[in-house]
């Protein structure tokens, strides 16, 4: 009897398990368009990192270095030359276009991706051939199963974070259900560490990350998933936004990663800060911890950062939904301040050289 009640324990712990995972809005597949793109960026000269190169990486490198013809590479790395790193996320969101490999076919030619399509005009031919030249297929089927083991380990955190965002920032429940069919995550070992990017297409979201020496947890979510709760409200109280402008130009001085465009600088200044303070609040972390995990993205060049921690306090106990209070981040900037703010860390980080 003890045994069969501990076998429908069991069954039952099972089928909770396997239900919450097809009730979740992610997806955690691996995707073979990703590995084609960034194995492509790193064979036309991509090789950036904040860090070591990740093992996988360098193989890969290794491999596509051995096995490219000296044609195709020139092909790639004039492309590379023309079109830059900087804009690394395009490679990735210009391969979700596509249909699957080997294919490679434009299946998203909406007008939201109409600019990048010209912009990288091409590249779709540059897969496909470089899916063949390089043997991508021999490649992908040696690394899927081990890209998949990695965007496993993060499928206990993925849902805990959208609830920690739709928590604090009081938002409908089905607020991102409502935004997307799907939240496709995935780990590319061939990116830089510590870098990402999300995009939405064809009515799903895509969190794309990089790789990184931390455990798989909560952090991989909260920056990038802010960006739909952020941008959205920073579009809808642009020229509110656009009257502390001059703060962009500011912070140019110094300047190490932030954005030059002050629109995309106001919304990482708001991910940036709000993910240290989701995660920190998720892993009991004490308020100077958060604050010193803060002021390190301040000095990115992402310069309404301290302000808006200074501020959030308020926000969450003020009982208003963040949208609601969104403005108030603005009104309560005191431009003179955050220049003498920038002006004593540019000089504290000069001393320090």
């Amino acid at each position: 009897m003890k045994n069969n009640k501990l076998f429908l324990l069991l069954f039952l712990l099972l089928l909770f398990r396997c239900s919450s995972e097809n009730n979740s809005i992610y997806q955690f597949d691996a995707n073979e368009n990703l590995f084609t793109a960034y194995a492509f960026m790193n064979a036309a000269g991509y090789d950036h990192d904040w860090s070591e190169m990740s093992p996988i990486r360098v193989e890969i490198r290794d491999y596509l270095d051995n096995n490219l013809s000296g044609d195709f590479k020139k092909i790639a790395s004039d492309f590379f030359v023309q079109h830059g790193s900087g804009g690394f996320s395009a490679y990735g969101t210009y391969a979700l276009l596509l249909s699957e490999a080997p294919e490679f076919r434009i299946t998203d030619d909406s007008s939201q991706y109409k600019q990048l399509l010209i912009d990288y005009k091409g590249l779709d031919d540059l897969y496909r051939n470089f899916y063949q030249e390089a043997g991508i297929q021999k490649l992908w089927k040696r690394y899927r199963i081990v890209i998949q083991e990695i965007n496993d380990e993060y499928k206990p955190f993925a849902d805990v974070a959208l609830s920690d965002i739709i928590q604090y920032c009081k938002l409908d429940k089905d607020y991102f259900l409502k935004r997307a069919a799907t939240i496709y995550f995935s780990i590319c070992p061939q990116m830089s560490h510590f870098t990402a990017f999300t995009t939405e297409i064809n009515g799903n979201l895509y969190i794309i990350n990089g790789p990184t020496d931390s455990k798989p947890g909560t952090g991989a979510f909260y920056h990038e998933a802010l960006h739909h709760v952020i941008n959205p409200l920073t579009e809808k109280y642009i020229d509110l936004v656009n009257q502390y402008k001059e703060l962009l130009e500011v912070s140019s001085q110094q300047r190490f990663v932030g954005y030059d465009d002050w629109e995309s600088n106001v919304d990482d200044s708001f991910c940036r800060t709000m993910s240290m303070v989701l995660n920190g609040i998720h892993s009991g972390n004490s308020g100077e911890e958060i604050k010193s995990w803060v002021q390190n993205e301040y000095k990115l060049g992402f310069i309404l950062c301290m302000h808006i921690f200074e501020i959030l306090p308020d926000y969450e106990n003020s009982g208003k939904t963040f949208e609601e209070f969104y403005p108030t981040f603005f009104s309560t900037i005191n431009i003179d301040k955050e220049k003498k703010r920038w002006e004593e860390f540019c000089l504290n980080n000069d001393k320090n050289i």
